[in-house]
């Protein structure tokens, strides 16, 4: 009988595999945004799926980052950036900021949100879920 409100689901976990960030519990439902942060070094494949259908998926290239983002300049924008030699949100100034994607996913009872980590080499992960979850 609580609603909860904020990050859900996290996971900052490298290794090859699938990873679930968040699972909607019994008798909840939930209203969520992702962003996500990884870095790999060389062709690490990963995808980002919500309920099994993939919603991004990059090959990273070196030294590349991939991440949900917003220019500075348009902070209402929503974009996935992937990237492979500069960094937008680490370069001095950053161009970019890391927020959650502006697409809200509907989830029920049992609905998962999942991070699949196909090809080694990953040195930085961070996918969150932020939402609100409620009584369904």
């Amino acid at each position: 009988m609580t609603t909860k409100i904020g990050k859900l689901g996290v996971t900052t976990n490298v290794n090859v595999g699938t990873t679930t960030v968040y699972t909607v519990p019994a008798s909840k439902a939930a209203k969520v945004r992702i962003q996500w942060y990884i870095r790999a070094p060389n062709t690490a494949r990963f995808e980002i799926k919500v309920n099994g259908v993939t919603i991004f998926g990059d090959t990273a290239g070196a030294a590349e980052i991939s991440a949900s983002a917003a220019p500075i300049t348009d902070p209402e924008a929503s974009v996935a950036l992937a990237l492979q030699a500069t960094n937008p949100i680490l370069a001095t100034p950053p161009t970019h900021v890391l927020r959650p994607m502006g697409v809200d996913y509907y989830m029920a009872t049992g609905d998962t949100v999942q991070l699949v980590k196909s090809v080694a080499g990953m040195t930085e992960v961070d996918v969150q879920v932020h939402g609100v979850e409620d009584d369904a």
